[in-house]
């Protein structure tokens, strides 16, 4: 069953509502944390703004894998490795390709995102980490309440979105796009 945000307002409007509500609400909780850490000095602007896209960037993945889907009672866990790999070379199916590829997209700006907000630490560890918790509470939360399927290839086609979203960050930030790898912890210097 394919719906539309339209359909699932008119045949759930109060849980609909709800789940908007909830995910907004938790946008607000985290943009006012990254502005008080701003105001306290703790982080930069740049990365108070980083933090805040970041956190709506995250929260519409979930929304859109998880909180914004209805449970079902038929649920699946594919736990073969490549299984959506070999299902779309034998037979074609191109809706296992066009998972493959959201799977792999979703995570590339999450990763460019974290890795920019993480770049004077560790930023590839730090990023893996973050992109390898959050498929797996993605993939958790699905199996948990039956919004979806748990599948192996969906983790490392987010692992692989998040390696390819480190990779481009590191592009950009050693041809100049940003100016903002550079000089590193001077708060002027890195919103110029």
């Amino acid at each position: 069953m394919n719906l539309t945000i339209l359909t699932l307002f008119h045949e759930f409007p109060l849980t609909f509502i709800i789940r908007v509500v909830l995910t907004l609400a938790a946008f607000a909780v985290g943009a006012v944390f990254a502005v008080r850490l701003y105001k306290k000095g703790r982080i930069s602007r740049l990365k108070m703004v980083l933090s805040i896209i970041l956190w709506l960037y995250v929260l519409v993945v979930l929304y859109f894998t998880v909180i914004g889907r209805y449970s079902h009672e038929e649920y699946t866990v594919r736990l073969q490795a490549l299984y959506s790999y070999r299902n779309y070379i034998l037979t074609g199916d191109k809706s296992e390709l066009h998972g493959i590829i959201v799977n792999i997209v979703m995570f590339i700006p999450f990763a460019f995102l974290s890795t920019a907000l993480f770049r004077d630490k560790k930023p590839a560890i730090i990023t893996l980490a973050l992109g390898l918790f959050l498929t797996l509470l993605i993939e958790f939360l699905q199996l948990i309440t039956h919004t979806g399927t748990f599948e192996t290839d969906d983790i490392l086609n987010n692992l692989l979105g998040t390696i390819f979203g480190i990779v481009l960050w590191n592009i950009c930030d050693e041809i100049g796009i940003f100016k903002i790898g550079k000089n590193r912890g001077n708060e002027h210097n890195e919103e110029t």
